[in-house]
């Protein structure tokens, strides 16, 4: 005797399965500023202008003002070479407190000879509408590995398919999940799952929160960096993400609840972080 609920189950995930690969081949990254292969001469512009914008980031955040990183160490032992599993990608997460958080911070969360290698700076999601606003400013922003994303455009946008490729490749890829610049929780958007479910792997995820940059450059007007601010930051442990990974596939939950699932285990450890960073951030101002 058939066990139809079983049955019912397994035709919902054929079908997400379908949906999910349907949806990879409509997304057209063609259209993205990015060379289908990337080569030594992209390579070289990319290092130079992420030396330029990365070293102009540290200029304000680490000169400018006082940067104290709690773990840096987690985050720069996966930039070394061999410092993870071949073809295994980094994915890092944080808040998103300001228009400077990427490159000011990003820049000085890591070494120069980081910022001098455009193999092993990250990639990270940025707005298109903001960003990407003429010819000039797309070629800086993509030798700046600056994925343009729309906003409102949804997880199946080329930029989220990019990511993905990107991470299949073994790259770092950063991603402010909130979406937005806020300094109130949010519901983090489910571009972040998305990612988890459909890369190649399981890559490592590391988090970190920061407070302080609200103050370097606050939203709003004038639109000018401050100088003598304090900024904290606090690099979390990797987020082991395998085993729930596994748990939707045995579930066969659709893709939906699965992107949920992961998301909400990203937004669990991202904000566990919030409490102990901005202790760390009072005892410095106090």
């Amino acid at each position: 005797m058939v066990n139809t609920k079983r049955f019912a189950r397994k035709i919902v995930f054929n079908l997400n399965t379908f949906s999910r690969s349907f949806s990879s081949v409509i997304d057209d990254t063609k259209s993205l500023p990015f060379p289908e292969k990337i080569g030594s001469r992209w390579e070289l512009e990319s290092s130079f202008f992420l030396t330029i914008v990365g070293y102009w980031g540290q200029s304000i955040i680490r000169f400018g003002n006082s940067l104290k990183i709690h773990n840096q160490e987690r985050l720069l032992k996966y930039l070394e070479k061999g410092g993870r599993p071949e073809g295994c990608s980094l994915l890092t997460v944080c808040n998103h407190a300001s228009m400077l958080d990427d490159p000011a911070l990003m820049s000085s969360l890591v070494r120069g000879k980081d910022l001098r290698t455009s193999r092993t700076m990250r990639w990270v999601l940025g707005a298109k509408e903001i960003m990407f606003t003429n010819p000039f400013f797309t070629f800086v922003c993509s030798r700046g590995k600056v994925i343009p994303t729309v906003r409102g455009d949804g997880i199946y946008q080329p930029a989220v398919t990019y990511s993905i490729q990107r991470m299949n490749a073994g790259d770092w890829v950063h991603i402010f999940p909130e979406g937005i610049v806020t300094l109130e929780p949010v519901r983090l958007k489910w571009g972040v799952g998305r990612m988890l479910a459909e890369c190649n792997h399981v890559p490592i995820i590391l988090p970190f929160w920061h407070c302080g940059m609200e103050d370097v450059l606050p939203c709003a007007e004038p639109y000018i960096p401050r100088f003598g601010k304090k900024v904290t930051v606090l690099i979390g442990e990797p987020i082991e993400m395998k085993s729930v990974i596994e748990e939707c596939q045995k579930d066969q939950l659709c893709e939906e609840k699965t992107r949920i699932k992961l998301t909400n285990v990203i937004q669990e450890k991202m904000y566990a972080l919030q409490e102990e960073t901005e202790r760390l951030h009072a005892e410095r101002i106090s």
